[in-house]
């Protein structure tokens, strides 16, 4: 298909929204998380992520090549200690990404990485309205659009970004760099 970006042969391997869900329901730390809490995030975040690349592959090979992004997290890059499954499992797809971009780059495919930070949905705020993480002291202050970190994802997966593979892009506003105060 041609698009904005060029030929978007890509494929996306994560769980998107689903994913969110995940944190809202699995908050404990390394002692508290029950173990089947634990499992059930690693399987939607890591084994889901597995076998879309492993379905996506054998068409890409086909075709010539093409791109699959993942879709990790800024808990990926940093601990979430009271939200142990979802950023343990977080890591582990970043191993996952790196090895399937290598395992994957001689057949012309590009294996990434997209990093978001908080996404203005209802799940970045508690029910009384108040945001879950206060983005005041962000260097960019205010969540990602929905649209935005969709828009990133295309860019990653385009020929636009053809150079990159086993890349890791953040897309989170500054979170990562820390409180600018």
């Amino acid at each position: 298909m041609q698009g904005e970006y060029g030929d978007e042969r890509g494929h996306q391997a994560g769980a998107g929204a689903d994913v969110h869900a995940e944190v809202q329901a699995r908050v404990g730390n390394v002692e508290t998380i029950p173990l089947d809490e634990f499992q059930r995030v690693f399987d939607t975040n890591v084994t889901g992520a597995l076998l879309g690349i492993r379905a996506a592959a054998p068409s890409m090979r086909k075709a010539g090549g093409g791109s699959i992004v993942t879709i990790n997290s800024v808990a990926g890059l940093a601990a979430a200690p009271e939200l142990v499954a979802y950023s343990s499992s977080k890591w582990a797809l970043r191993g996952l990404m790196r090895a399937a971009a290598k395992g994957l780059a001689r057949d012309n495919n590009r294996v990434n990485a997209v990093h978001p930070g908080i996404i203005e949905t209802p799940l970045a705020r508690h029910p009384d309205g108040t945001p879950i993480v206060p983005v005041d002291d962000f260097a960019i202050p205010r969540n990602a659009t929905p649209d935005e970190i969709a828009n990133f994802i295309l860019f990653t997966a385009s020929d636009k970004a053809g150079p990159a593979t086993g890349a890791e892009f953040v897309a989170d506003g500054g979170f990562t760099l820390g409180s600018l105060t």
